[in-house]
């Protein structure tokens, strides 16, 4: 019965916030925002970009779970690209090295690429707020 109990108060619990949740939630949605449109201009590479909405996604998560939008894309592609250095951790591998990897990276990217574009419009879409 605790467990039950338990699980009643949270599901309540996630459907009321506070008026500070409501504004943090705002605004890592604009970051989503953000992030797809970085994403789709290419100011960031998809390999950070979506490491990146796997953070903001999180984030989220903890004030409400997202259940508009299904961002598994991002896991998935995360999950198969955890083991190739990005960003600065580029700098400690040798260069022929890092060649090696990229063109794996770059099949892997090219296989999600689409789907990820496509996820950053459905954010865009539900999440930007017109001015």
């Amino acid at each position: 019965k605790l467990k039950m109990v338990v699980r009643i108060l949270r599901t309540y619990r996630n459907t009321i916030m506070t008026e500070h949740e409501e504004i943090r939630l705002k605004s890592l949605q604009k970051k989503l925002v953000s992030n797809s449109r970085a994403i789709l201009l290419e100011h960031i590479t998809i390999p950070l970009g979506s490491l990146k909405m796997a953070q903001i996604t999180s984030w989220i998560e903890q004030i409400k779970p997202i259940t508009e939008l299904d961002l598994k894309v991002f896991s998935d592609y995360n999950n198969q690209t955890s083991n190739y250095p990005l960003g600065e951790d580029r700098i400690r591998y040798n260069a022929m090295f890092l060649a090696e990897l990229d063109i794996k990276l770059d099949d892997v990217t090219s296989y999600f690429k689409s789907r990820i574009e496509e996820k950053c419009l459905e954010i865009i879409e539900k999440f930007a707020v017109e001015k």
